[in-house]
């Protein structure tokens, strides 16, 4: 996959949030520039980064179309397949990784999916079309591996795992009910995390309806562990054609709204290393073609996606990819951008680039951001 260069226009993003430090008097950058964008890995599926920054975690589609879990440096090399072997993981797609932050072993998303034509129907982030999911972990060199939950033979669905900051909760979302919504009914889940003779399992689980719901897609702990960023209908009863991202306060069951924008799609909110600054998926200001989701379009492939970033603190937002403009050298046709990982030093995102029209030829993208030059 190539791209022209890309050209951001976030003010102040490194002085917010980058380790980048203004000399003493100076006023710091103004503005930040992305680097010619680089292709990871084609045919890919989202990406998380390990704690210690030295491996990322990608899946990548095999010559059946089935995604498996590897792991590289941030620079490509030293790739491995974690779960290329297991019997278990055949005819599966392995995605939406998350590292716990020993950076032993990993949590991800095994899904069963459905078949059309005979090839497996592209793995989609959120909610996806499976005939069920279930949640396991593997370590990090692939050697041992084992299931959290057991829905997916049932036709369960749960997606979306995150590992808190300490690495003692893992917060996923699971289906109720069929009925309910587009997507059907979901709540979240807290589970506790137990490490038993090197084994992860899940103790006691909490589950949460913060509204304004059926559909809750969780992506992060806030920094202080305290808290659960996802998104979710922008009002009860209104289409998930507009999700809109919020904060649920885990102690007091508190509900802060981040987006206000019922005919804008946010997705996949990803907070950086350290500050303020989140970054996340919108269609603020694109064609997303209008009309509410149909019961089949359960992967909102049509929908088209760029990212932009926010001070939660200020609220300041400003849009930093302009790949669906079709007057930007970055046009290569409506694409969705997300979900998205963070390098540990802030100055690097990798995001899946999926094509609309193509959904099972999403790539992962290296985008290095760097300060303007004067």
């Amino acid at each position: 996959m190539s791209h022209p260069a890309i050209r951001l226009s976030a003010a102040l993003l490194l002085a917010a949030s980058f380790a980048v430090a203004a000399e003493p008097g100076s006023q710091g950058p103004s503005t930040t520039e992305v680097l010619l964008p680089r292709a990871f890995a084609e045919h890919a599926g989202p990406a998380a980064t390990a704690p210690p920054g030295d491996r990322i975690a990608f899946s990548r589609a095999g010559a059946e179309g089935y995604l498996d879990l590897y792991t590289a440096r941030p620079d490509g090399t030293d790739e491995r397949c974690l779960t290329c072997r297991p019997i278990a993981f055949r005819n599966r797609h392995a995605g939406a990784p998350a590292w716990h932050p020993s950076g032993d072993w990993l949590v991800f998303q095994l899904e069963k999916p459905f078949e059309e034509a005979g090839r497996p129907f592209p793995f989609q982030e959120v909610p996806g079309r499976s005939l069920g999911d279930d949640l396991w972990t593997v370590s990090a060199d692939g050697s041992r591996s084992g299931p959290l939950t057991r829905r997916g033979e049932r036709g369960g669905r749960v997606l979306s795992p995150r590992l808190s900051y300490e690495g003692r909760h893992l917060v996923f979302a699971e289906r109720v009910a069929a009925s309910g919504g587009t997507w059907g009914q979901w709540v979240l889940r807290v589970a506790e995390v137990e490490v038993r003779r090197g084994v992860p399992r899940l103790g006691k689980v909490k589950t949460y309806e913060p509204g304004p719901g059926p559909f809750y897609e969780p992506y992060a702990f806030t920094t202080d562990d305290r808290g659960v960023i996802y998104a979710s209908n922008p009002a009860p009863g209104a289409p998930e054609s507009g999700l809109d991202l919020f904060v649920l306060r885990l102690d007091s069951g508190k509900v802060e709204r981040l987006t206000d924008s019922p005919r804008t799609w946010d997705r996949f909110a990803a907070p950086a290393p350290a500050g303020t600054l989140l970054v996340w998926s919108s269609s603020e200001g694109l064609d997303a073609g209008g009309g509410a989701l149909g019961r089949r379009d359960r992967t909102a492939a049509s929908v088209p996606l760029d990212l932009w970033t926010m001070d939660v603190d200020s609220g300041e937002r400003r849009r930093l990819t302009h790949f669906n403009d079709p007057m930007d050298p970055a046009y290569a046709g409506r694409m969705r951008l997300g979900p998205t990982a963070w390098s540990r030093s802030g100055d690097r995102l990798w995001v899946l680039v999926t094509p609309l029209a193509e959904p099972a030829a999403a790539d992962l993208v290296t985008l290095d951001l760097v300060a303007a030059q004067p």
